[in-house]
């Protein structure tokens, strides 16, 4: 059944524009709500490109100074996110909506939590390989903690679309 499925995506790919994009990008990132912080986060995006739908993965990172305002103290935090994604692009414009399934955050403290959450992200294509980013973003922590917030970014894109 795999093999079925290469060979009919293959083939799909031939016949459209289709190929790999590889994605990495940074930027400065604010979130608020339940907890709150300010800083630089980074990440990338793997995934298949056909025509002018995506989909792939997404990885980010960043370690802030995270303010708890339920237990009323700061904490440096280091944050990942992994996820999903699926999205539309056009000539200079992108649209992706994100799932993220595994949300960590490591307190200095050694105590941690995790959650899910889901994403919009929209860009501009400045040049071939240069993307201005907007994203929004809200995380629902395992101890009911809800942190949402919005990341200004630029990016890389490398979109290798067979034509």
């Amino acid at each position: 059944m795999k093999k079925y499925l290469i060979i009919i995506f293959s083939l799909y790919s031939l016949k459209s524009n289709s190929g790999l994009l590889l994605e990495p990008y940074a930027g400065l990132d604010n979130g608020s709500q339940d907890v709150s912080w300010f800083g630089l986060e980074i990440g990338g995006r793997i995934g298949w490109v056909w025509d002018i739908f995506m989909v792939g993965a997404d990885i980010d990172a960043k370690n802030v100074n995270v303010e708890y305002e339920d237990f009323n103290y700061d904490e440096d935090t280091k944050i990942s996110n992994r996820g999903v994604f699926a999205g539309w692009m056009w000539e200079d414009w992108a649209l992706r909506l994100k799932y993220y399934f595994d949300s960590d955050w490591r307190l200095d403290n050694r105590q941690n939590f995790s959650g899910d959450g889901f994403g919009l992200d929209g860009a501009y294509r400045i040049s071939k390989h240069f993307s201005i980013n907007l994203e929004l973003t809200r995380i629902i922590l395992d101890n009911d903690l809800e942190a949402y917030d919005v990341l200004f970014s630029v990016s890389l894109p490398f979109d290798l679309v067979t034509r």
